[in-house]
């Protein structure tokens, strides 16, 4: 157990560095690793993409998958990352006021000691449901039908010839679901040398960690730390944070794909490869997710200045999802959205579409899951009377689009609608919730500056400091 352990957590730490090695071939200007809780997230999300990428194309390739081969694709590509990380033009040191958030020094000791209070209770609030989850193991029904038995699957078969991809013989055919978290569920199998449920759930107690750091970094650009910290432990007690990282549902990790795509878009809009890539992620992540990192991709290309930039926004997912489809298409795989094959189904879709979109609005106003949607709508009051910071708006317009983009591909599933959205509601409305969140907090707590500017820090160039 100790040894598999050992090679699970080096495995992951491997995924990691792949990640941080990347981020650094594509952060030119370090506008996206000024914090190093930004850099550790960023990696993470990006070296979780690029692993599973690696075990995927190496299966669709019929190339054996192993430790050796996933592992040596993942050093392949740090290296080269790192090459190109070299051969970019030294970047001067910023100028003006600090990274995130109100100076340090202005900080008296009982802000320091509720920041460092506060921070213990999420780091120890991390571990227990790290345990928790890991405890859990596929105990819950999405986890064992879904995610996690697509990762046996793939590590059992060793890639995707075997009897589960060539005929599934369950009347919920589950094969279409993009499968990133089970590639990466297939990763650790692999690490461990055997099939290990337990600890295959560290994959959702890092994109725990990770999408905790994130809603902290947002924050902390506006808030003061302490406020920044306790409103990250408020989100880490929202129920749905914690059942979801306990259970391994492929729900978390788009929300922390698609909260870190609008981050870095946000700190650097240059920044457009991180982006994308991290859209290609959240498309590889859930058929939601698809649909949302698209719509994501096309609302930020049209504010990206240039076309080469807009490219690189739109590529990488749109390439993903085509990838997917093809590959479904190669093996007969269905999909398992659309309005129907006949027209009395498609003409039902406008009244599935109503029940769809109620019953989200239900799942958000029901208390205790998702705690923070009644005070969004206070948010968006405050942000129509512009009594909120201007920062916000983007954020808050793209929330909404998002929930309609949920509420269609609702409406397009097959089966028995209102069970499904009973049963899903509250788990689909989570993929937006950080970003969610995030606005309603900064609209109610953040003060509002005369210039109000998108980030508090200068942007930078290769040339320097833009005045």
């Amino acid at each position: 157990m100790i040894g598999a352990a050992a090679g699970t957590a080096a495995g992951l730490g491997l995924s990691l560095l792949s990640g941080a090695a990347l981020l650094a071939a594509l952060d030119r200007d370090g506008r996206l690793t000024d914090t190093l809780l930004l850099r550790l997230a960023l990696s993470w999300g990006l070296g979780a993409a690029l692993t599973a990428g690696s075990v995927w194309l190496l299966g669709w390739a019929g190339l054996p998958l192993s430790v050796a081969s996933v592992g040596g694709t993942l050093v392949a590509a740090s290296g080269l990352a790192l090459l190109l990380a070299r051969g970019r033009r030294p970047v001067p040191e910023p100028a003006g006021p600090p990274a995130v958030g109100p100076p340090r020094a202005s900080e008296g000791p009982a802000a320091r000691l509720a920041f460092g209070l506060l921070l213990a209770a999420l780091a120890a609030l991390a571990l227990v449901t790290a345990a928790l989850s890991v405890r859990a193991g596929a105990h819950a029904s999405d986890a064992h039908s879904i995610w996690l038995l697509k990762a046996r699957v793939v590590a059992l078969d060793g890639g995707f010839d075997g009897l589960y991809w060539r005929d599934w013989p369950d009347g919920h055919d589950r094969r279409g679901y993009p499968p990133l978290v089970s590639l990466l569920g297939a990763w650790v199998h692999l690490l461990a040398g055997r099939i290990d449920d337990g600890l295959v759930k560290l994959v959702f107690a890092s994109f725990h960690v990770a999408l905790l750091a994130l809603v902290y970094d947002v924050l902390a650009r506006h808030l003061a730390r302490w406020m920044a910290a306790l409103a990250t432990l408020g989100f880490a007690l929202t129920g749905m944070t914690i059942v979801l990282t306990v259970w391994g549902v492929a729900d978390l990790p788009l929300a922390f794909f698609l909260l870190a795509a609008l981050h870095a878009l946000r700190l650097d809009a240059r920044g457009a490869a991180v982006a994308g890539l991290l859209l290609a992620a959240a498309a590889f992540t859930k058929l939601e997710g698809a649909v949302a990192a698209l719509l994501v991709a096309a609302l930020a290309a049209g504010g990206v200045a240039g076309t080469r930039r807009a490219l690189r926004l739109l590529v990488a997912p749109a390439a993903v999802v085509l990838l997917w489809l093809l590959f479904l298409h190669a093996r007969g795989i269905p999909l398992l959205v659309g309005p129907g094959a006949d027209v009395e189904a498609a003409a039902r879709f406008g009244a599935r579409l109503a029940v769809a979109t109620s019953g989200l609005l239900a799942s958000a106003l029901r208390p205790g899951w998702l705690n923070a949607w009644p005070l969004f709508v206070v948010a968006l009051a405050l942000l129509a009377a512009g009594r909120a910071p201007r920062a916000c708006g983007r954020w808050a317009l793209v929330v909404l689009a998002l929930l309609a983009a949920d509420a269609l591909v609702l409406g397009l599933q097959a089966g028995n609608l209102p069970w499904l959205v009973g049963v899903t509601g509250t788990r689909l409305l989570y993929h937006v919730y950080p970003a969610a969140y995030a606005v309603t907090v900064l609209a109610l707590a953040a003060p509002r500056a005369p210039a109000d500017p998108e980030v508090t820090r200068p942007a930078r160039t290769s040339r320097g400091p833009a005045a």
